[in-house]
């Protein structure tokens, strides 16, 4: 079967129940044994229960059609990405509804990645929307967050230096036995609390990284390094982090195609990099079915999706921000910085 629009919005009810029961409507109870109400309901024979063929998936609670919400998941695995308006304009909905599909998409590619494995190998880089920003909105930055004063209309090498990293938004990828990676959005810096926080969640007990002391000495785990600095670039056992770099050129080069990325959201974005780069190898048939049945697996609301993000990102910010700032003005970058609504001045 070869995909394209017009199949999808053609055969939209068989693509659909082909994705989420195999052709065969299924009740959750297991029961294959069916009624068919005037609505087009179901009602399951064994438990009596009432359900439709959107029930529990991506589409509940939604007035879009069937085609709509295809379409969508088939761009979204066979391009790119696609900016909200580009998809709205497709589909004939508003902006808003269309950026609600993507958010709910790409929380959903989040369940294709692995939760446990005892093999890993880690690294960390930072991205961010600094080298695309225009002259004039990095002039205007460095003054509402106090890295040169409003009335200056010049800078320094090192005022640009610090502006630039407070604007950096820090990732993580780690990568299991299998190859396949999950890359986390760290909100401020990295330290060896954060790493310990990722070996604690995932179960990691042997860890493959570089030189750095954030993967040294942590309770349960052994640690197999190499030497960069040094240019020694595998480890004993002939291992090396070159499969995470890979990932953050893919990372970076996907993620400045995009636009308008938030940063409360980038978590989102990086589960859709991170499935792209785990199904890379499959086409793109396969690919959209993969990520039409992960759809099919639960319902969740817009505000749900909010509430997940904020249970599962990793804040380490409140301290290492103000330490960072702190070393700012001692390094005599800048004489204060404004940080939420918080000013820092420079001691005296």
């Amino acid at each position: 079967m070869k995909l394209s629009v017009k199949y999808i919005i053609e055969h939209e009810q068989e693509l659909w129940q082909k994705i989420r029961w195999n052709s065969v409507p299924t009740c959750q109870c297991g029961s294959t044994h069916l009624y068919v109400l005037k609505d087009g309901r179901f009602k399951c024979k064994h438990c009596k229960k009432i359900f439709s063929d959107v029930s529990n998936t991506i589409a509940q609670n939604s007035n879009l059609k069937k085609w709509q919400w295809l379409y969508a998941i088939f761009v979204m695995t066979t391009t790119k990405s696609i900016s909200v308006r580009e998809l709205a304009n497709h589909i004939s909905v508003s902006v808003t509804t269309a950026h609600r599909m993507l958010r709910k998409i790409r929380y959903y590619m989040s369940k294709d990645n692995f939760h446990r494995t005892d093999f890993a190998i880690i690294d960390e880089a930072h991205i961010g929307a600094w080298a695309n920003m225009k002259f004039g909105k990095k002039f205007a930055y460095m003054k509402q967050h106090g890295f040169i004063d409003p009335k200056d209309n010049t800078y320094t090498k090192s005022q640009i230096f610090a502006a630039s990293s407070h604007k950096k938004e820090h990732i993580l990828a780690i990568i299991n036995g299998d190859n396949k990676c999950v890359l986390r959005h760290v909100r401020g810096q990295i330290d060896k609390g954060v790493i310990k926080e990722i070996v604690q969640q995932y179960g990691i007990k042997h860890i493959v990284s570089d030189e750095s002391k954030l993967y040294q000495h942590i309770k349960g785990t052994t640690v197999e390094q190499c030497n960069h600095s040094k240019r020694i670039w595998l480890t004993d056992s002939g291992l090396s982090t070159n499969p995470c770099e890979n990932r953050f050129s893919w990372t970076k080069r996907i993620y400045n195609y995009m636009t308008h990325t938030s940063a409360n959201d980038l978590q989102l974005y990086l589960n859709q990099i991170a499935y792209k780069i785990n199904n890379s190898g499959l086409s793109s048939t396969a690919s959209f079915f993969i990520l039409g049945k992960l759809c099919c697996t639960e319902y969740i609301s817009h505000n749900g999706i909010t509430n997940w993000l904020r249970r599962n990102e990793i804040v380490n910010e409140p301290v290492e921000i103000e330490k960072q700032i702190l070393e700012m003005l001692d390094f005599g970058f800048v004489d204060k910085i404004e940080h939420k609504h918080k000013i820092y001045r420079k001691k005296r």
